[in-house]
């Protein structure tokens, strides 16, 4: 029975937004602070049992402890003798990540790793508080308007003892699909198998297939048992050897053998992202949301720019075969990139080379042998001698016989070997290839990178202007310089740096966009508008607009921005729309009674 239109405490639940098999959630308004909540009431056969109540009270308080962006907040929690069980949370304009991937495949690998890693972040602050989820899921995982990644529903599954893990039907409470086998096994649970939860999500934003799946739910679990998954890269070319391992670790049977939590998990995919030059993982994925054909494009560049870079500095070092690993993967990413497909067809004329030269050698040595042992008989027939051997053989002993003397010498084992041709390797070093970057000494100058958070053009020292770009590659004299950035959308910005030898000379920094205005033309002129939080009357906006990103920091030129106008006894209207930096609007609309 839906309690849509009663009050819990201060709480007003409006709509029902979902359910599940432990509990029912609402749209809700706390009546004290005038905002906006969600309210998740657990069930009535749940809520009746004093010892799921209170441990739902401790694990209330255990999670508002945690402060993480991307871990849904806790506001309040029902008290242990009330007549329901609940927790009220921030309320999310958004949607389910298992919603999302549902309409939209990742057209790289490396972005769904970017969300992995934003989750194992969240998870980490709560592993380190020593809180296990326990029912990690796509359906557990918002996405906000925003672009931000909010793991929900902590604490629930863990509430519960062995005995009740059975729902009505007699199937597992959470998902069969991404449970741990220890959990099926009835054994104890850590923090791994939060990793395995985790780990299957990974598997499935990559895939869009579940790494366990089967005919049946008693198939499935003995699958997770046995560990008998498909390898991923069977379903994704694209995907890398590492990221395929990391999957594999994640998602071994035996919790000794995974990632011991999430923190673990967190930094192995920041060391892998380090090797494309991400470092600001968090507005990676903020900028994926808000425009995903367009990072999409840049991010798949910027793979595959370092990834021709390791294909090189591989084959620098004659480590042929972690060049094709490189190279097979930006060919899986692009199957006509030209630097690619040159590099490998210089590979496969090098080993043709050498094949040719190994087999001519084979074939010279071996005639020489055949002609050494033809004519080594040839003597013995036509010239039988009882002298000793060295005498035979030894110009200093013939004696001036022209017939002994005209005899060759033995020929040395290693004379018979032929003097093998100079082989040009296609990736040596000659005199008029550059060096690699690492062998340069800097004198005058040394090299330094400049990211911009979107992007932007770059002006250092009065120069000349750079073009609006990412990532700005160059070189500067060590020292102090100014630099200013600037674009199209955004307002001047100036930054003063440091260039120091021996140094990294990494720089971050961000293009501050201009700020957007909102105007909402309704009637009544008295309806609230809220915006970011933020409440105003309808009337207001029209002389002062809801002017949207001052704060410095964001990651991209549009603002996706959720709003909602009401008014007691109105029915309210409620939108999302999107902004360009700097572009003003006005909203029109007439709210109707009720």
């Amino acid at each position: 029975m839906s309690l849509a239109g009663q009050t819990i405490g201060r709480y007003r639940l409006l709509e029902e937004l979902g359910s599940g098999g432990m509990s029912v959630v609402y749209r809700g308004l706390d009546t004290a602070l005038n905002r906006e909540v969600a309210v998740k009431v657990l069930h009535p056969h749940l809520a009746g049992k004093e010892d799921a109540r209170r441990r739902l009270a401790r694990e209330a308080e255990a999670v508002a402890r945690l402060s993480h962006p991307n871990i849904l907040e806790i506001f309040d929690f029902g008290a242990v003798d009330a007549e329901h069980s609940y927790l009220v949370t921030e309320y999310i304009r958004g949607e389910t990540l298992k919603q999302y991937v549902d309409r939209n495949a990742f057209g790289l690998p490396e972005i769904a790793a970017l969300i992995i890693h934003q989750i194992a972040s969240a998870l980490a602050a709560a592993h380190d508080a020593d809180i296990i989820h326990r029912d990690l899921k796509p359906e557990n995982i918002m996405v906000t308007h925003q672009g931000t990644v909010k793991l929900m529903d902590f604490g629930i599954a863990k509430m519960l003892d062995r005995d009740d893990r059975m729902t009505q039907t007699g199937a597992l409470v959470g998902s069969p699909a991404y449970m741990a086998p220890e959990i099926i096994k009835g054994e104890p649970v850590g923090k791994e198998a939060d990793v395995f939860a985790l780990g299957a999500v990974f598997y499935y934003l990559v895939t869009r297939k579940l790494p366990f799946a089967a005919s049946s739910t008693a198939a499935t679990l003995k699958r997770i048992v046995d560990g008998e998954f498909e390898d991923p890269r069977s379903a994704c070319a694209a995907l890398s050897d590492r990221l395929s391992d990391f999957i594999h670790q994640c998602l071994h049977n035996n919790p000794q053998d995974r990632f011991p939590n999430a923190g673990a998990m967190r930094d192995a995919l920041e060391a892998y992202f380090l090797t494309f030059e991400l470092s600001h993982l968090d507005n990676e994925v903020e900028s994926y949301f808000l425009d995903p054909p367009s990072y999409t494009s840049h991010l798949k560049a910027q793979v595959i720019k370092c990834l021709v870079a390791s294909a090189r500095g591989a084959l620098s070092a004659r480590k042929i075969a972690g060049a094709l690993v490189a190279l097979n993967q930006i060919l899986s990413l692009d199957p006509l990139d030209s630097d690619a497909l040159k590099l490998k067809e210089n590979i496969q004329r090098g080993d043709v080379r050498k094949k040719f030269y190994r087999a001519s050698f084979k074939g010279l040595a071996a005639a020489i042998a055949l002609a050494g042992i033809v004519l080594l008989k040839r003597e013995a027939l036509n010239h039988v001698s009882t002298a000793p051997p060295a005498k035979i053989f030894s110009r200093k002993n013939t004696g001036g016989d022209p017939a002994i003397a005209s005899h060759p010498l033995p020929v040395a084992k290693s004379d018979l070997r032929p003097s093998k041709p100079p082989v040009q390797h296609p990736f040596r070093t000659t005199p008029n290839t550059p060096l690699p970057m690492a062998a340069i000494t800097a004198t005058s100058s040394l090299p330094i990178s400049v990211r911009i958070r979107p992007f932007g053009s770059l002006r250092i020292d009065g120069g000349s202007t750079r073009p609006e770009e990412q990532l700005h590659q160059l070189e500067m004299a060590p020292g102090n310089h100014r630099a200013e950035v600037s674009c199209q959308y955004c307002m001047p910005v100036v930054y003063d740096f440091t260039v120091r030898d021996n140094a990294l000379n990494e720089f971050h920094w961000g293009a501050q966009p201009k700020p957007s205005r909102l105007r909402f033309r309704y009637l009544p002129e008295d309806a609230t508008v809220q915006v970011d939080g933020k409440n105003f009357t309808a009337g207001q906006t029209i002389q002062n607009p809801v002017v949207l990103g001052e704060s410095p920091g964001p990651s991209s030129f549009k603002r996706t921005i959720a709003y909602a106008v009401s008014r007691p006894g109105y029915q309210s209207a409620e939108g999302v729309i999107s902004l360009v930096a700097g572009e003003e609007r006005t909203l029109e609309g007439n709210l109707l009674k009720e």
